[in-house]
């Protein structure tokens, strides 16, 4: 492979690919067909780019040798072994056919939407899990129109223009490195590919993502969601988003919401951390039993490899495993040292006054993604509350008890 790049060209491109973590496959045919591509476990990023091919071919370039790219200020010409840009000639070490073989996708055609609807769609990504208990909720399921995510303790929907007849998941990493890319400004047609196990996202011309699929059945979210509330509380998301930008950084274990027909008061316990040494002490003892049991799974291997080659009169040659020095533990407890309260405009119906808590993390960014009158419905102190302006579009945050 021979070719010239142009370095604003390849920056912009490597930017775009910067989320994921792998080699970068550079592959060129024709005379100015020349594509980018980065690939890990579930997601693949393909990038075309302007430049000048004089040798079709590919090269597989590690990480470290991307770096030096990425240093580079002028336009380059790269070979199968090196990299000139001016006065500087880099040796690069290709990695191989192995690891880049062209990725195949067969699928149909599931909906086209733009950037800018996509973007706004794939903000629910907050309200995915963080944990695998459930794995199907780390991810984002596009159903219908509708693309949900849910964590067990708040739900973020939103619905697209298009139709779909899919139901899928995407893996979080996938979302993530689709959502780094879109501009939300763009207008630019965003084509969905599905196949049974894949879901290719082609933006424009240029750029193609390719995103394996989560298995298992996601929850039935509709049933959540209710249709009907007793009581509706309407104000501006700015007037309530303000408090809790004065709040951003603190330690806030508990947010109480207390409505009346006019005015809702919001209380948030500001609290500091204390080291709990009974839990420190019992979390290290926990650890350390942990280490052991792998150092002795690992003991017992390694022996087990040391007779083998004595056996077969082979030199043995890898170190025996180390026992893992675990160091102390800190457990900390929040512990309230002051109140926070302040007061926000608003307009209740179906009530005189009503009160009920939340985590203030999940009250926060769920108002993140409004802005304008939103509304508050809610039936009862131990019931969902749903956040919304049009109820299409809506956040739905389970409440923790007051007392």
């Amino acid at each position: 492979m021979n070719i010239r790049l142009y370095n604003d060209n390849l920056q912009s491109v490597i930017k775009k690919l910067s989320k994921i973590k792998s080699n970068l496959v550079i592959k060129a045919s024709g005379s100015m067909d020349i594509v980018l591509t980065k690939r890990d476990i579930n997601t693949s990023i393909s990038e075309r780019l302007s430049g000048e091919v004089y040798d079709s071919g590919s090269v597989n370039i590690s990480e470290s040798t991307e770096n030096l790219l990425k240093r580079l200020n002028d336009n380059m010409v790269i070979d199968d072994n090196k990299i000139i840009c001016g006065s500087k000639t880099i040796s690069i070490l290709n990695m191989g056919e192995a690891e880049h073989k062209e990725e195949v996708f067969q699928g149909e055609i599931a909906f086209s939407t733009t950037e800018k609807e996509l973007s706004q769609l794939l903000k629910v990504k907050f309200a995915t899990a963080k944990d695998n208990t459930r794995p199907i909720l780390t991810g984002i399921c596009f159903n219908g129109p509708d693309v949900v995510a849910l964590d067990g303790y708040r739900l973020a929907k939103r619905v697209g223009s298009y139709t779909n007849p899919y139901h899928f998941v995407l893996y979080i990493d996938t979302v993530e490195a689709l959502y780094s890319i879109l501009d939300p400004k763009s207008f630019r047609e965003v084509s969905v590919e599905y196949s049974k196990n894949k879901v290719r996202f082609s933006i424009g011309e240029d750029t193609t993502i390719i995103g394996d699929l989560l298995e298992g059945e996601f929850i039935k979210y509709s049933s959540i969601i209710s249709d009907e509330f007793t009581i509706n509380v309407e104000m501006e998301a700015e007037d309530i988003k303000k408090e809790f930008k004065f709040i951003k950084g603190l330690m806030i274990n508990r947010l109480t919401m207390d409505f009346t027909k006019d005015l809702l008061t919001l209380s948030m316990n500001y609290c500091e951390e204390e080291l709990d040494k009974q839990a420190s002490d019992k979390r290290t003892q926990e650890l350390t039993e942990e280490a052991q049991a792998v150092y002795k799974e690992d003991y017992k291997l390694w022996t087990l490899k040391k007779e083998k080659a004595a056996r077969e009169k082979k030199v043995f040659k890898t170190k025996a495993p180390k026992e893992k020095n675990i160091r102390q533990a800190k457990v900390y407890y929040l512990v309230p040292i002051s109140t926070i309260k302040s007061t926000v405009k608003c307009s209740m119906k179906g009530a005189d006054d009503f009160s009920i808590g939340f985590n203030p993390k999940y009250i926060e960014e769920a108002l993140n993604n409004y802005e304008g009158k939103i509304n508050f419905k809610m039936d009862s102190c131990v019931s969902p509350v749903v956040i919304t302006q049009d109820n299409k579009n809506l956040d739905l945050v389970l409440p923790m008890r007051i007392n």
